[in-house]
């Protein structure tokens, strides 16, 4: 019964099949007080979506969501129920939201490309690259970028030369490159590893 925030402080695997519990027998009232109440942001979200509570579930997603993947399951929720706008909110915001990205902003990048959002779905594309670089999501900000490639081409090859991070892939490194035609640039890659 309790709603505030924190008034529940259960063993997490608890509340989450309590949860799954609440949300099998159809008790979505109180699905959505033990969410409240634990600081589950993200499955209430997901429910107030479910329920086309659909400015609750935004106003959650923008104001209580602090991952990326989190805001990912909200926006699927909201896209689900057909509400793309809102789900595009969700998702656009989840691009500032902390790692990892690369899912959301590759989801955000197709539907936003298939809503006619062309510069939403460039920045996301970006976004996802940035966050898990590969010869896909490459492709995919060359093929969004248009005429606008060439610019967009030397900030990304930018970014693949500056010093790797343990979550840095060098394989995607070496796959751009070589791709470019940039020999040394792989070459350096391969030597670093």
């Amino acid at each position: 019964e309790a709603t505030e925030p924190g008034a529940w402080d259960g063993p997490p695997a608890v509340t989450h099949a309590r949860l799954r519990l609440l949300e099998r027998q159809g008790r979505h009232d109180e699905y959505l007080n033990l969410a409240r109440a634990a600081g589950l942001a993200r499955e209430q979200a997901v429910m107030l979506a479910r329920r086309d509570q659909v400015e609750e579930a935004v106003a959650i997603g923008l104001e209580s969501l602090t991952v990326a993947p989190d805001a990912l399951a909200v926006a699927q929720a909201l896209y689900e129920r057909s509400d793309a706008e809102a789900a595009l909110r969700v998702a656009e915001h989840g691009l500032t939201l902390e790692e990892p990205r690369a899912l959301l902003a590759a989801w955000l990048s197709d539907v936003a490309e298939r809503l006619g959002r062309r510069e939403l779905a460039l920045r996301a594309a970006e976004v996802a690259f940035r966050s898990a670089p590969s010869l896909d999501a490459y492709g995919r900000v060359r093929a969004l970028a248009g005429a606008g490639w060439p610019a967009r081409q030397a900030e990304l090859l930018k970014f693949l030369r500056r010093p790797p991070t343990a979550w840095f892939h060098p394989e995607a490194r070496v796959d751009i490159f070589l791709e470019e035609g940039l020999i040394d640039d792989a070459i350096a890659v391969v030597k670093d590893a």
